[in-house]
């Protein structure tokens, strides 16, 4: 289980979240509607995917509160490549 921010969602699909030191990629049938900003609990199976980032599968997640979004990471094209940033919000 885990708690964050959420980033975007596409509901019945994947929904992104964040805290202070990295993203996490959710997919979820769940069409439940949050907001970026909002305070989510996860519960998945984690799983490696494609890329390196964490992801949670088959979850399921509850709003638990609502907050201000979280600001946006600043990546140029020297400092960004194909293999970071994966759930980032840039």
């Amino acid at each position: 289980k885990v708690r964050a921010v959420v980033t975007f969602q596409q509901p019945g699909r994947t929904l992104f979240i964040a805290d202070e030191t990295q993203g996490l990629y959710v997919q979820t049938q769940q069409t439940t509607p949050v907001q970026a900003g909002d305070v989510v609990e996860a519960l998945g199976f984690p799983v490696t995917g494609e890329y390196v980032s964490p992801s949670l599968q088959d979850a399921v997640f509850r709003k638990i509160g609502a907050g201000a979004p979280l600001p946006a990471l600043k990546i140029n094209m020297a400092s960004g490549s194909p293999d970071t940033n994966h759930v980032a919000l840039v």
